[in-house]
């Protein structure tokens, strides 16, 4: 199995649910008191918690440094969702492709 048919094989989990229901909940802080840390209004903290919304590098690096985590692996959890996602929306479209010959 390659790397992208495991990925293909996964249910995506957008990084704002890792963040709403793993980590955000061992803070101790209110959903306003996160945000504000943060820098960023409660709406926004919202649309990222339920997937409206994807943490951008500058999030990231907001996260990374609040939390104590990398800001690579709020990015990663983000790219890893999206080629899952886009791999179930365009797979058609992507398996068209003639691969080329090494």
């Amino acid at each position: 199995m390659t790397n992208s048919e495991a990925i293909a094989g996964l249910e995506p989990v957008h990084q704002g649910e890792v963040l709403s229901e793993d980590v955000f909940p061992e803070t101790g802080l209110t959903k306003t008191e996160f945000a504000r840390r943060l820098g960023m209004s409660r709406e926004a903290l919202h649309n990222i918690f339920t997937g409206k919304s994807a943490a951008t590098p500058f999030v990231a690096l907001k996260l990374g440094r609040l939390l104590g985590t990398s800001p690579e692996m709020w990015l990663n959890l983000q790219q890893a969702y999206d080629l899952v996602v886009v791999r179930g929306e365009k797979g058609d479209e992507i398996d068209k492709v003639e691969q080329l010959a090494a």
